[in-house]
């Protein structure tokens, strides 16, 4: 199973030295931008990279040796669909596979189904949260990796099996 925790994605990227971190979302009205700023202001070969999800989406990209970021842009409604997720991740993860990439971090998404209801849309994140561990879990082994879900609330957390 992975494992499971809450913070900064960049800063857990750093401090557990992992091989790969897949990053979705955007910019916007989050504390994501802040979080980029910190992190790039120590990484010479990133430090032109103003919006990673706009300039450098949807490939690997090495930051320091042997360690890769891979962006994935948030679809509809901020989210992307189970089919989207799963693809992107089975992609992410083959590339990872190909090249010896034994630790990976990721943040996850929402599904698209968000609406204006706070019941309504936790309900949707308890269950692509544990969506996302069960499909994790899995391609842990398929893989061969060890992998770590990080948020910033508390959603994986709360929905450990």
């Amino acid at each position: 199973m992975p494992s499971l925790n809450q913070g900064d994605i960049f800063a857990a990227t750093l401090d557990r030295e992992c091989d790969l971190t897949i990053v979705f979302g955007h910019f916007g009205f989050n504390a994501m931008s802040g979080f980029w700023q910190d992190f790039v202001r120590n990484q010479p070969k990133l430090a032109h990279v103003r919006d990673p999800f706009s300039e450098i989406p949807d490939r690997p990209v090495e930051f320091q040796k042997r360690r890769w970021l891979w962006f994935v842009s948030e679809g509809e409604n901020h989210g992307l669909s189970n089919s989207q997720l799963t693809s992107v991740l089975k992609e992410a993860l083959t590339w990872a596979m190909d090249n010896v990439v034994k630790s990976v971090i990721t943040n996850g998404i929402a599904d698209t189904d968000h609406s204006q209801s706070t019941t309504s849309n936790r309900s949707s994140d308890d269950a692509r949260a544990r969506f996302l561990i069960d499909l994790l879990s899995t391609y842990e082994h398929e893989f061969d990796v060890t992998i770590t879900l990080i948020s910033q609330n508390d959603v994986f957390v709360r929905n450990a099996t």
